[in-house]
């Protein structure tokens, strides 16, 4: 990480401010076109917390300097001081290390759009030159019981403790049975509503799959044959007559 942040600065990118390092956005022209937002309607709701020593109130963290007092067992030393990474270096230094530059598909909640995608593909790209995903998939939230699901509130539920009471198909045909990017709801009754119907139709995909690809070969092969005509002539030799 403090690898990826001296790059930044480096580049132009970045800057060291008594301790803390910040990502200059206004450097990085692309600043969100993930989530669709421009500067100025970003720049209306930005603000400088006391004590941040940002040059502009779009910048953001990518290294935090220990504050007065907190222990040396949550604070690494860097070269610009003792302190911790930003919420959204940790992300792009582990992707180019176990991905690489750029990738195929980079994930997670719809609630991560931004700020932490965006900031992710500014520094990343900044530092690469590279797109950092081809394609990008956010899934909607899993509420329970018309609740949002959150640790705090310990709603949540294990994949562990859901297979204990319903069968890893039923599950799949639940998560199926609606778009990845909606919303869905879980409770008690969800994977169990219609399961002998759900998750038997997903058995027979594969072979309906089969069944109707062979079809449609066999059809298409026929058609070729038909549209070349056959493939021997028969020719007469009896005088042909015309009418008068």
């Amino acid at each position: 990480m403090q690898k990826l942040i001296a790059q930044l600065i480096e580049r132009g990118n970045a800057y060291a401010a008594g301790g803390d390092v910040y990502f200059a956005v206004r450097s990085y022209p692309p600043y969100g076109k993930l989530s669709k937002r421009n500067l100025d309607d970003l720049l209306s709701g930005a603000r400088v917390e006391p004590g941040e020593r940002k040059r502009d109130p779009l910048d953001f963290a990518l290294w935090k300097a220990a504050k007065p007092g907190e222990p040396a067992s949550v604070t690494w030393e860097s070269p610009w001081g003792p302190g911790r990474p930003g919420w959204h270096i940790e992300c792009s230094a582990m992707s180019q290390k176990y991905l690489g530059t750029s990738f195929d598909v980079h994930g997670g909640g719809k609630d991560l759009v931004f700020p932490h995608h965006e900031n992710e593909i500014a520094q990343s790209e900044a530092a690469s030159g590279q797109p950092l995903a081809r394609f990008w998939l956010h899934n909607g939230f899993v509420t329970i019981d018309a609740e949002k699901m959150s640790k705090s509130l310990g709603n949540f539920r294990t994949i562990r403790d859901l297979l204990q009471h319903w069968d890893g198909e039923s599950l799949r045909a639940f998560l199926l049975s609606t778009h990845y990017r909606h919303p869905i709801n879980f409770t008690e009754s969800a994977p169990t509503g219609g399961s002998s119907t759900s998750t038997s139709r997903w058995r027979r995909a594969p072979r309906t799959c089969a069944r109707r690809s062979s079809a449609a070969s066999r059809s298409r092969s026929r058609n070729r044959w038909r549209s070349s005509g056959p493939r021997w002539r028969t020719t007469s030799t009896a005088p042909t007559r015309s009418r008068g």
